[in-house]
């Protein structure tokens, strides 16, 4: 196999799992506020089965998208975001949200707790 299939092969399975991982934070928010699929695909003007889609990693929402569903699940967009950024990068995201240094180290603490409970899976 070549070194550019194998590269993208890898590429392709940093994506799946990158929308995976964007789509555990949607669900585990969204249940966190008792929120039904279809209800906050109302709020944010798509169906219930775009977000079941998301939700599965199976579709990513574009940064448009990810604003609202931000927005509805009162959560800062850099939460999102933030995953695959580099420290510095989140930090510069968080303060840009306006946050308080308290919620700042509130959000990473709850990226801390979804990092773990993936690598325990």
């Amino acid at each position: 196999m070549s070194k550019h299939l194998l590269h993208n092969i890898n590429m392709d399975q940093n994506k799946k799992k990158n929308k995976e991982e964007l789509g555990k934070i949607i669900k585990t928010k969204r249940e966190a506020l008792s929120m039904s699929q279809d209800l906050l695909a109302q709020k944010i003007g798509v169906s219930a089965p775009t977000i079941s889609l998301y939700e599965s990693g199976d579709r990513s929402p574009d940064l448009d998208m990810i604003k609202k569903i931000a927005k509805v699940l009162k959560t800062p967009v850099a939460f999102f975001i933030g995953i695959d950024l580099p420290k510095a990068d989140v930090d510069l995201a968080l303060r840009s949200e306006k946050l308080e240094l308290e919620d700042i180290e509130k959000v990473k603490d709850y990226i801390r707790l979804i990092k773990n409970a993936n690598s325990k899976q």
